[in-house]
């Protein structure tokens, strides 16, 4: 999914974990999420989902309904444009991934304020972009998984999957 902000600019929901998405959970609705048994179910059921134009600062709120987005435009220039971020900033360790199926794969990887998303024709392309991703990121710590898969086979996992 994309959205396109009033600025002209694009605001892509096209993997997880990305430094200007969040879901907000209502503080009513905090206890109902903390008692969930399948906190995913809890997350699904008591949020909404918002996001942050990187260009301009406007947040974009969902309603309850997850069908109508509404538009909240900064007061003042100096708001950061980085509000739905994690605490940890640049530290922040996220995740590697890159998928291939016979039609062609893709690379989507966020760590630290970087995230990204290609798409890849050729198979040795994506894995040595994976390998160089993988390799760049894990030597600066931030890196908490990473998943390389062709044709639904595992080719690297890590942290290593111990069966």
């Amino acid at each position: 999914m994309k959205i396109t902000c009033r600025c002209g600019a694009v605001i892509p929901d096209n993997t997880d974990y990305l430094p200007w998405k969040a879901d907000v959970i209502p503080s009513q609705d905090l206890s109902d999420f903390f008692d969930a048994e399948d906190r995913v179910d809890g997350l699904v059921d008591n949020s909404t989902t918002a996001y942050q134009c990187e260009s301009c600062g406007r947040l974009y709120l969902e309603d309850q309904s997850r069908r109508t987005m509404h538009c909240f435009v900064p007061e003042d220039a100096d708001t950061p444009y980085d509000v739905l971020r994690s605490v940890h900033g640049e530290a922040w360790r996220g995740l590697v991934h890159g998928i291939w199926r016979q039609d062609g794969g893709y690379l989507s990887w966020s760590a630290g304020v970087e995230s990204s998303f290609e798409e890849y024709t050729s198979w040795e392309a994506l894995h040595r972009a994976y390998d160089d991703v993988f390799a760049r990121l894990r030597q600066r710590d931030l890196v908490r998984n990473a998943l390389l898969r062709r044709d639904g086979e595992d080719v690297h996992t890590w942290p290593a999957i111990t069966r």
